[in-house]
């Protein structure tokens, strides 16, 4: 029963608490001062016929004495808690809605007890606003760090990409100068993500349509002096954004599919086109090429190069799957909204 009346008490206002408290302090003393009223009257009733204002104001007296100083307590008790409180909560209130500048320093709040709240308010809002300043450098830092990292990595990785390209120069046969510029081409793929993993976007994730468009002109100039010649390699995608680890088995799949394929003959179309569309959290990679054969679509494909576009797609754990009237490679990919 107690608690269940401690419950409603918490939702009534803390003026009307102490106002009811007080009158009821107070009744006894009311009820004395109306019975002591009561007899004054009919004693003054009794002696005079008529009883003038000041005599009715006289026995009256207590009563109105007992009627103001609940009054008085309602009125000091709204100016000296009610406000100051109901100022603490509005000071929180927008604090907690993401005003982190609020503070209760400013506040006249006409006691010590509230002004030692306002304090420990203002010092934790303080402490608070140093640790979030904090974090924002730390977190800078950190993107400055690995933005760092990605550039080095993508510097050597190019410095490994032209000793390749020189090696290629000198190779003794065609078939050992294609597999040096497949070589050279999957070093270029990982190059180009660590290019955009340390743009200043990239904090958040990976655009994929420029990194698409910057590994079809790779892959485009990357054909000469291999089996089927210079191709044509276009790319349409949407603007989508994916994390680090989607964009580099999705530029290695690229890579393996387009630059791995062999051309069966010169006078065949041996383009490819690149397409990315997005679909919320989910976006679709479709490659399409005329080299593509077969009932898998992968018989024009060496064995290492199959296992590695296997292992890929198990990698964005999503089945790769081919259009054989399209000549077309789909697989889906997670992509953030």
């Amino acid at each position: 029963m107690f608690q269940r009346l401690s419950s409603r008490l918490e939702t009534v206002p803390l003026a009307v608490q102490v106002i009811f408290a007080l009158s009821v302090a107070l009744l006894p003393l009311g009820v004395a001062a109306l019975i002591a009223a009561f007899h004054s009257f009919v004693a003054m009733d009794a002696l005079n016929s008529r009883v003038d204002a000041l005599q009715a104001l006289g026995v009256a007296l207590p009563a109105l004495m007992w009627i103001a100083a609940v009054a008085i307590t309602s009125i000091t008790l709204s100016q000296l808690v009610i406000r100051p409180l109901r100022r603490v909560r509005s000071t929180v209130d927008r604090y907690a809605a993401g005003n982190l500048d609020a503070r209760l320093g400013g506040r006249r709040l006409f006691s010590p007890e509230l002004a030692g709240v306002a304090a420990a308010f203002d010092a934790m809002a303080d402490r608070a606003a140093d640790h979030a300043h904090a974090l924002e450098q730390a977190l800078a830092t950190q993107k400055a760090l690995t933005r760092e990292v990605h550039h080095r990595v993508k510097n050597n990785l190019q410095i490994v990409s032209s000793l390749l390209s020189l090696q290629a120069s000198d190779a003794g046969s065609a078939e050992v100068a294609a597999a040096y510029a497949l070589i050279r081409q999957r070093v270029n793929a990982l190059a180009l993500v660590h290019r955009w993993m340390y743009q200043e976007e990239g904090a958040r994730g990976v655009e994929l349509r420029p990194l698409l468009a910057d590994l079809s002109a790779n892959l485009e100039h990357g054909f000469d002096g291999r089996p089927g010649g210079s191709r044509r390699v276009s790319c349409d995608a949407e603007r989508i954004t994916v994390g680090q680890d989607t964009a580099l088995p999705i530029a290695f799949l690229i890579t393996e599919l387009v630059g791995g394929s062999r051309a069966t003959g010169k006078e065949r179309d041996t383009g490819a086109r690149i397409e990315a569309h997005n679909h919320g959290t989910k976006a679709c990679l479709t490659v399409t090429s005329m080299t593509f054969e077969g009932v898998d679509g992968l018989d024009g494909f060496e064995d290492g190069t199959r296992r590695i576009i296997t292992g890929l797609a198990r990698q964005l754990r999503s089945p790769l799957r081919y259009d054989a009237d399209a000549h077309a490679f789909q697989i889906d990919f997670p992509a953030f909204a």
